[in-house]
């Protein structure tokens, strides 16, 4: 957090009357505090120490920005001749470098916008707390994306870093999910639409027990028999969407469409770079029973989704978990 001087500081400007103020702002300041637990319970208060004016450098540079900021009121061109006496009335106005740090020291105050306490370092820095994909070290599952995650604070407003790293924690975990080309799928989401076609009767739900069901055969190339014979909790579909088509009703859609077929644990949408357009864009639902899989991929496969044959083929349930989801074979 960065200490700043305003003028008018802390007192309040006349009642009615224009007003105008400087601001002389302390950008890239050597001081650093630091954040530490008190206590392991989570919702405890941290010890914070800000080290607000503990390098002699941030005070002489705020000290001459101060004293500018007097110049400029005190003898500008467009305002020397509107300031009667001091200015402001009440702050005492030092002579010399020395009164105005003694006037930094008594008047600075902080401008709210706190940054770094969980500092982007290399592993072999002591006082890193994240690592280049905002992971937090030592805890699994744990991402910082905000402000202060900066090792140094910007000489400006830090809204559009906010967003930008916002933006790029998104980009991030959709690639540790599994999504490759995640700048590609962010790019394509809101401008395509998709539309579901109304879906065909499904056959007779199959069993474990009885696979040697009657399935009517589609034009999607895979032998549903031979699939049934090594039926596993995930599946795969395959020429749903195109490449760049992926959007952002989806995951949804499909989703909500396999639960017809029973309890869905997980929709994953993983796209192939440079792949043939039919194998590019991988759709994987991981069902909760054997059962539903088996009755999702006879009902899917084969089905007309967006004018394309849908492909759906079981997955194994090893690679899906450890997201290797570019090896069906």
């Amino acid at each position: 957090m960065s200490p700043v001087f305003i003028d008018g500081l802390p007192y309040n400007p006349v009642n009615g009357e224009g007003i105008f103020t400087t601001v002389a702002f302390l950008c890239g300041q050597q001081a650093r505090g630091t954040v530490r637990l008190s206590f392991k319970d989570p919702t405890s208060k941290p010890i914070i120490d800000h080290a607000y004016l503990d390098n002699d450098l941030d005070v002489a540079v705020l000290a001459e920005g101060c004293r500018l900021c007097h110049e400029i009121i005190m003898k500008g061109r467009g305002t020397k001749d509107i300031i009667v006496g001091a200015w402001p009335k009440i702050v005492p106005h030092p002579n010399d470098m020395i009164g105005w740090k003694e006037h930094v020291r008594a008047f600075a105050s902080t401008c709210f916008h706190p940054g770094g306490t969980c500092k982007m370092a290399p592993d072999n820095d002591p006082m890193g707390v994240v690592d280049s994909r905002l992971r937090v070290r030592n805890v699994k599952g744990l991402r910082v994306a905000d402000v202060s995650i900066l090792p140094l604070l910007n000489n400006g407003h830090p809204q559009i870093l906010a967003y930008a790293i916002g933006e790029k924690a998104a980009s991030l975990i959709l690639e540790d999910d599994g999504v490759s080309n995640a700048a590609a799928v962010a790019k394509m989401m809101a401008k395509m639409d998709t539309i579901l076609l109304p879906p065909s009767p499904p056959p007779p739900p199959p069993t474990i027990a009885s696979p040697s069901i009657i399935i009517p055969k589609g034009d999607s190339g895979i032998n549903i028999a031979d699939e049934l014979k090594g039926a596993m909790k995930v599946i795969l579909l395959k020429n749903m969407v195109g490449p760049g088509e992926v959007d952002d009703l989806l995951d949804s859609e499909t989703k909500e469409e396999c639960q017809k077929y029973g309890e869905v644990d997980k929709c994953l949408i993983y796209e192939i770079p440079e792949a043939p357009e039919d194998e590019a864009v991988r759709i994987f639902d991981e069902f909760k029973r054997v059962e539903s899989a088996i009755k999702a991929v006879v009902a899917m496969n084969g089905r007309y989704f967006g004018g394309r044959v849908v492909k759906a083929k079981f997955y194994n349930f090893d690679k899906f978990r450890q997201f290797d989801l570019a090896d069906d074979s």
